[in-house]
């Protein structure tokens, strides 16, 4: 159903190779620069305090202004970790506010980013964890043990990145765990 034209009309052409999707509007245009530097420019753009994150689980929030003051810093702690240019690293996490500010400052150092649900089976994390040849793995506090589980004699995974909150129990651990807090990086 139409309302008072909002909805522009789209027709389906036939060719002879198949369907081809056509629009009324203008093709978009598609600026000639790397997509983490298309979105950090357009962060900039709008107002400091715009929210463009907000977490499903809770009243946390980013905005434009903290997400562009962050990302470099978040950057650079990922860098001191050891991750490089063509490093991949492998997320076991689910939906998460601290997960989706990690995505620009991944894609700004040129990291493979590879998501995996957290409910799957450790033999299966396993499994896709040694096909990726993950660097690191990032985690949180829910799916630590899972992820430990995963990792357990991989020689590819060089180190876990917990996302959360500092002060949690890190010792007796297989692998080395690194604390990425986003408490001090967004009181920016």
């Amino acid at each position: 159903m139409a309302h008072g034209g909002t909805f522009k009309v789209l027709r389906y052409a036939y060719l002879e190779e198949g369907y081809t999707l056509s629009s009324r509007l203008p093709p978009p245009v598609i600026p000639n620069v790397f997509l983490c530097d298309f979105v950090f420019e357009n962060l900039q753009k709008h107002p400091p305090n715009q929210v463009i994150l907000q977490s499903a689980s809770d009243d946390k929030t980013v905005t434009a202004g903290q997400m562009v003051a962050m990302s470099p810093k978040i950057a650079e702690n990922l860098k001191d970790f050891g991750l490089v240019e063509g490093d991949v690293v492998f997320a076991i996490s689910g939906d998460s506010l601290s997960l989706s500010c990690l995505l620009l400052p991944l894609a700004a150092l040129g990291v493979i980013y590879v998501a995996e649900k957290p409910s799957n089976l450790v033999a299966e994390l396993t499994q896709r964890i040694q096909h990726s040849g993950a660097k690191a793995v990032l985690c949180d506090v829910r799916t630590i043990d899972r992820t430990m589980g995963a990792v357990a004699g991989l020689q590819s995974v060089q180190f876990i990145i917990l996302l959360g909150e500092d002060g949690f129990d890190m010792q007796a651990r297989s692998k080395p765990v690194k604390l990425l807090s986003f408490s001090d990086a967004q009181n920016c």
